[in-house]
């Protein structure tokens, strides 16, 4: 089979949630040294005074900085969404028109705080020349409550110090966690029936094999729009499953990457991230170790579906690896498969791995034909391509023409590398159970 070997990279970073930690704790530094600076320079006059101060301007500056970060809210004018009974449709989506019961975000805050930022951005600069002044009659105020009019420095830095830490405090956090949670607020929530139709749309590293339902497919527009830093915790697997629908490889990756690192275990999500890193044309190596450690946390607990998926793409993957190792390994888990009697023998994934396992044996046949090793009997290698043929037929008669295009050389704009059973395109039991001419190209 083909193989792609360019490489892809993938940032594993978190972006604003990791933004928001550093700067979070920066200021947690900031704020906590200059309230240790208060009480230790205030301790033997008015220490709690000292602090009740510190506090209000601090909680001053930040709602300053609050109100300067709220985000704008873009309402329109032509189409507005609606909402829909039941929740099937969320509020966020967009009404074609008509009359209705019609929802807009409530943007009263936002109003809000667009006049008052203009209000004080006005008055400050109007005011600009008395701002020492000011300041040094609201340092005058608070020094008397510290002691006397000599804690007027005092006061006037710890005035400074905490409305600008505030400020900046405020703000930050604001634009960096609470933008993100106004728009979390604002958007159609995930229901549990699309995310169910998200986890069972069915994907593979085999192209146009994805079978995506209609719920599948509109749950996968509602989310995939929406910023992976925006995403909850739940709605991650979710969205890198939309990315990966729309055929966007690299954004999916990212989101497994982070779905992953919060369920380390999840053995679907290790199949749908190797799915995606075949797709986006990582190597085939790196495939395979992403599929082998989704093998390695296999346990009595992981649904039949998925163990049978684990194997499907195991051993697809291992059929584009270097020859005899690709092979045997192809072999190797697809007979562990079959053989263990606690597996399911039925279903489309399952003739998968019977069709991955003729491929393996068609190109085992075609190395030792051309490499001939008196301890390998090809009649025997012929023999176990042609009953794992059969068996997925038996399962799945789809599957008849993956296997014909995997045999007939002259199949119409074929890949050049899909050629596992080509050694058998003349064999007239291989071409009967396939339904293809007695003579081939005839």
């Amino acid at each position: 089979m083909a193989t792609n070997q360019s490489n892809l990279t993938i940032n594993n970073k978190s972006g604003v949630s990791g933004d928001f930690k550093s700067t979070y704790l920066f200021f947690y530094g900031f704020l906590v040294l200059g309230l240790v600076v208060v009480l230790v320079g205030q301790w033997p006059r008015q220490p709690l005074a000292a602090l009740l101060w510190s506090l209000a301007c601090l909680a001053t500056g930040s709602f300053i900085g609050f109100l300067f970060g709220i985000p704008k809210v873009a309402q329109v004018d032509g189409p507005i969404a609606q909402a829909v009974p039941g929740g099937g449709a969320a509020a966020g989506s967009i009404s074609s028109g008509g009359a209705g019961y019609r929802l807009l975000v409530n943007t009263n805050l936002t109003d809000i705080s667009d006049w008052l930022t203009k209000i004080i951005v006005g008055l400050t600069l109007i005011e600009l020349q008395k701002i020492p002044e000011n300041l040094g009659r609201a340092s005058l105020f608070i020094a008397y409550s510290l002691g006397g009019a000599d804690e007027k420095s005092f006061a006037g830095g710890m005035l400074v110090f905490f409305s600008v830490g505030g400020f900046l405090g405020g703000y930050l956090f604001t634009r960096l966690f609470l933008t993100g949670a106004f728009f979390r607020a604002d958007q159609p929530n995930l229901t549990p029936s699309d995310a169910n139709a998200l986890s069972n749309a069915v994907v593979s590293q085999e192209s146009g094999s994805q079978q995506i339902s209609s719920d599948a497919e509109a749950a996968a527009k509602q989310i995939r729009n929406r910023p992976l830093d925006q995403m909850s915790p739940e709605e991650i697997p979710a969205w890198a499953k939309a990315q990966l629908l729309n055929k966007d490889y690299r954004a999916a990756l990212e989101g497994y990457d982070k779905a992953i690192l919060q369920d380390p275990n999840d053995v679907k999500l290790r199949v749908e991230k190797a799915v995606a890193a075949s797709h986006a044309g990582q190597p085939r190596d790196v495939v395979k170790d992403q599929l082998l450690d989704a093998y390695r946390r296999l346990t009595t607990q992981t649904s039949p579906a998925v163990r049978a998926s684990i194997y499907k793409e195991l051993t697809y993957a291992c059929l584009y690896l270097p020859p005899p190792e690709g092979f045997n390994r192809a072999i190797q888990y697809a007979e562990e498969y079959l053989n263990d009697p606690n597996n399911p023998k039925g279903g489309r994934a399952v003739a998968k791995i019977y069709t991955n396992l003729a491929a393996a044996y068609g190109q085992k046949y075609h190395w030792f034909n051309l490499n001939p090793d008196p301890s390998v009997d090809l009649s025997v290698v012929r023999a176990k391509a042609l009953d794992a043929v059969k068996k997925a037929l038996a399962m799945d008669p789809t599957v008849r023409e993956q296997l014909r295009l995997l045999m007939d050389p002259n199949y119409p704009n074929k890949d050049h590398g899909e050629n596992d059973l080509e050694v058998f395109a003349n064999d007239p039991e291989f071409r009967e159970v396939l339904e293809m001419s007695a003579v081939s190209g005839g």
